[in-house]
């Protein structure tokens, strides 16, 4: 039997009359998503951030959902923001960056009653569940995106990418395309362009595989949610978290909470680090600027303002320079493992410093280099999915360093 056109299922088709606000970014997803929404009769408004992040093509982006909002009627707000303007001003990570931009957009035009919509397919959630695999993400990310997440849905997830392009292609659909989708240099979009494609073409039923296990992982979380939705509520409505509740949860309970205070599960580590540390410790929480610390019997969560993280740039270079200096960092690509991010130290962080046998605590790199009390949380280090390779300013990383023999050369600056 053969798999239905795409279309909304029944049981996400807004109620008659429902106002539904779709974002909107000018690519194929997006524009069968409304093509879909027009001829069900909805009332739509459309929703377009422009990052100005590609230039002229960011502005054709733009342009091609206003004669397209203005060809079907619909109304369109738009969201301008120069990205790269805020972070070299602010720092940050792009990607993290861009979605609080975009989400607090969303948020600026949505009430209670009306829907988002987003055109997630189910290659994102292919993406997402492999990247949450390679982490220690627990029921909560493996469960990855749902259908329906409060007034935030999702009615394309059970659709391949081929399956839009093909709707689009047999409804003469036009579409703009994301070159950047094609650069490897994001960690989901090596998934998406090279590891996923591999293993269906080795494993025909791959997709149809993770797509049960999603499933049963999101029945799970649900069970999850019900448990500790209460707890959840006090935490965001109070900012503390009582240590006699956190050491009452299980692994699973605590990277679901974390989740829902915007936690990876890294951080909840740190949590689990800081809750047995001297009262007064604290941990930094990278994309939202904010500050956990141990006051003695709780977890308190106090806004950052003193110290943002500035962004990591990188860029691919075709050979090394004469002279080098502590400011940068050249690294063989080869040898990094996964996305690279950068973050505050923390106590107990490790690194292989080049020329140097064996590893280096980073407390005692900072205590050498006799860094003053006052600026000693605000060190950075460069990581990525396995090990640090940089203590920014300090020291450098022989594990991930390029030499001679390299042949695909990145540079790393602050």
């Amino acid at each position: 039997m053969n798999k239905p056109q795409v279309h909304i299922p029944e049981h996400l088709l807004p109620a008659k009359g429902q106002l539904v606000y779709l974002a909107i970014s000018g690519g194929v997803d997006s524009m069968v998503l409304l093509d879909l929404l027009v001829k069900a009769g909805c009332r739509v408004h459309l929703l377009h951030v422009n990052y100005h992040l590609r230039g002229e093509d960011s502005i054709e982006d733009q342009k091609h959902v206003c004669k397209f909002a203005n060809k079907l009627s619909v109304n369109v707000s738009l969201c301008d923001f120069y990205m790269k303007e805020y972070l070299t001003k602010n720092g940050g990570n792009l990607q993290a960056e861009a979605r609080k931009v975009r989400y607090t957009f969303f948020n600026e035009h949505l009430t209670e009653k009306d829907i988002l919509m987003t055109a997630h397919h189910f290659d994102d959630q292919l993406e997402t569940f492999f990247m949450h695999l390679t982490r220690k993400s627990g029921i909560a990310g493996m469960s990855c995106m749902a259908e329906k997440n409060d007034n935030h849905w999702r009615p394309l997830l059970g659709f391949r990418k081929t399956e839009l392009y093909q709707y689009a292609k047999e409804n003469h659909l036009e579409f703009r395309e994301d070159t950047s989708n094609t650069e490897n240099k994001y960690l989901r979009n090596q998934w998406r362009n090279v590891w996923i494609p591999l293993m269906e073409k080795k494993l025909p039923q791959l997709s149809q595989q993770v797509g049960i296990l999603i499933e049963a992982f999101q029945k799970e979380r649900l069970l999850l949610e019900e448990k500790y939705h209460s707890l959840i509520k006090e935490i965001q409505k109070s900012g503390r978290w009582n240590f006699a509740s956190f050491d009452l949860v299980d692994t699973e309970g605590k990277y679901l909470i974390g989740k829902n205070l915007s936690l990876k599960a890294s951080e909840i580590e740190r949590l689990t680090e800081l809750r047995n540390s001297e009262k007064s410790k604290f941990i930094f929480v990278q994309e939202d600027g904010v500050k956990i610390w141990n006051d003695g019997s709780a977890f308190v969560w106090e806004d950052e303002q003193d110290f943002k993280i500035p962004i990591l740039q990188i860029e691919r270079i075709d050979a090394l320079p004469q002279v080098f200096d502590k400011n940068s960092y050249y690294a063989d690509a080869d040898k990094i493992v996964g996305e690279l991010s950068i973050r505050t130290w923390k106590e107990g962080d490790r690194i292989a410093p080049l020329g140097m046998e064996g590893s280096q605590l980073v407390s005692d790199i900072i205590k050498d280099a006799k860094v003053p009390s006052g600026e000693k949380a605000n060190v950075l280090v460069v990581e990525d999915a396995e090990k640090i390779v940089w203590v920014v300013g300090l020291k450098m990383g022989k594990l991930a360093v390029a030499n001679a023999q390299s042949h695909h050369l990145i540079l790393m600056k602050i």
